[in-house]
């Protein structure tokens, strides 16, 4: 652990007006403070990890020595989601201008066990809205409200990829073009097989759609614009001529259990048939949700490793910070590498707070106590006076100085770290000089 001093002078101008030298940028209040690799650190492993806040604490004595309290620890999610809520706007907003944007939802157990009124079950649901670049997470229903509060209400002209729940086809959302989910087409058509093991239409149409989004996916690789014709239309054949095949065998469903469940995809396929293999002629557009269901996945986690999270407000917090870091890895930001820490606010998607200063001058870290000319000239940058120090002295002017902790090296916890700017801790200081001390 690394504890650097910074010293906050008071000065008496000629004037008679006091002056006090500003804390160093993001220093909170009080003598004493965590510095941001260790807050980050809090962060990561409780958002990322799933770990709670109480283990945080111990983990934390055990790898730093540093045994913040599990108040401060857990209060590190409001204050991370604070400064990253211009951040969720702006990916908000980018996910808006996408081709093609995947969505989804999953039910989450959150807030009190009783059910709220006119609800069967104590439970929230978390939507997601993604794309290869963005995450954007929104905790709320399964309703329309919900629905028109997300990134989806917000789309002009994107496709959007989902699982035909209704709510997406709505025409209170406005009017959308759409690529059904053929991961969860090919599940309900396995499903069919199982209720009519006799018919050959359920595999033949699976086996067409799962050979389309192969070759699209290495016409992608390869870069090409569409998939050859050549190979394309004869799997749109044998897809048409299963759906007709599949109807007509079964014009309507019978009193086995399942059966009806098992026609459905057929009408889908059919009335659908555009919204289905759109994939199929425009590469850009992804022919599943996967990459929704990859960035709901954690949430389950969360809930089987925690069970019930009591906040919905922290809820909030975590899924605001998972989003801000889910769209920073997929920037290829998962380290922290020399430029993070210099910038502490580029993940290099041009986020909304501009990057500090790299001009302003800073302390310099010695590996013993030193007093140079050049610590004292950047001090005083701040606090320049005519003052004499004889004058301060029988002014009762106060001295203080500033040490920031936490300084740590450990792991890929890099997206997290320039949500805090700098903290630090205030202390009482006899020379009038920086002292530092590495631990």
């Amino acid at each position: 652990m690394r504890v650097t001093e910074y010293e906050q002078h008071a000065v008496r101008w000629g004037c008679g007006k006091m002056h006090t030298a500003p804390r160093p940028q993001g220093a909170r209040s009080g003598r004493a403070g965590y510095g941001p690799n260790l807050q980050a650190f809090c962060v990561y492993l409780m958002v990322m990890h799933y770990i709670p806040a109480h283990r945080c604490v111990a983990l934390l004595e055990s790898l730093t020595g540093a045994a913040p309290s599990v108040g401060f620890v857990h209060g590190t999610l409001t204050r991370t989601s604070t400064v990253l809520v211009e951040m969720d706007k702006r990916i908000r907003a980018l996910i808006t201008l996408a081709h093609a944007v995947s969505c989804d939802q999953t039910p989450i157990r959150v807030g009190s066990k009783t059910p709220r009124p006119g609800r069967k079950k104590a439970e929230r649901y978390l939507l997601v809205a993604c794309t290869e670049l963005y995450t954007h997470y929104l905790l709320g229903d399964r309703d329309l409200d919900t629905f028109k509060a997300s990134v989806i209400s917000e789309l002009t002209g994107s496709v959007i990829v989902h699982d035909r729940y209704q709510n997406y086809d709505s025409t209170a959302l406005g009017q959308f073009t759409h690529q059904l989910c053929c991961q969860h087409l090919c599940r309900d058509l396995d499903d069919s097989g199982e209720v009519y093991p006799g018919q050959a239409w359920p595999a033949q149409i699976a086996d067409a759609l799962r050979t389309l989004i192969h070759h699209a996916n290495l016409a992608r690789a390869e870069e090409a614009e569409h998939i050859d014709d050549d190979i394309r239309e004869p799997l749109i054949a044998l897809f048409r001529d299963g759906v007709s095949v599949g109807l007509s065998a079964n014009a309507s469903h019978g009193q086995r259990p399942g059966e009806r469940k098992a026609r459905l995809p057929l009408q889908v396929l059919r009335e659908r048939e555009a919204d289905v293999l759109r994939f199929a002629g425009d590469l850009r557009v992804p022919p599943t949700s996967n990459q929704a269901e990859r960035d709901l996945r954690p949430a389950k986690i969360l809930q089987n490793t925690s069970g019930r999270l009591t906040s919905e407000a922290r809820t909030t917090d975590r899924y605001r910070i998972r989003g801000y870091l889910s769209t920073a890895a997929k920037h290829g930001q998962t380290r922290w590498t020399p430029s993070a820490k210099r910038c502490s606010v580029d993940p290099g998607y041009h986020p909304t707070p501009h990057p500090p200063d790299q001009n302003v001058a800073r302390p310099r870290r010695h590996r013993k106590p030193t007093i140079t000319p050049s610590a004292r000239s950047r001090l005083n940058v701040y606090f320049r006076s005519v003052v004499s120090s004889r004058e301060r002295q029988r002014e009762g002017c106060p001295r203080y100085g500033a040490v920031k902790l936490g300084r740590t090296t450990a792991g890929p916890i890099v997206a997290v770290a320039f949500a805090f700017q700098p903290l630090t801790v205030i202390v009482p200081c006899i020379s009038a000089w920086n002292v530092q001390w590495n631990l």
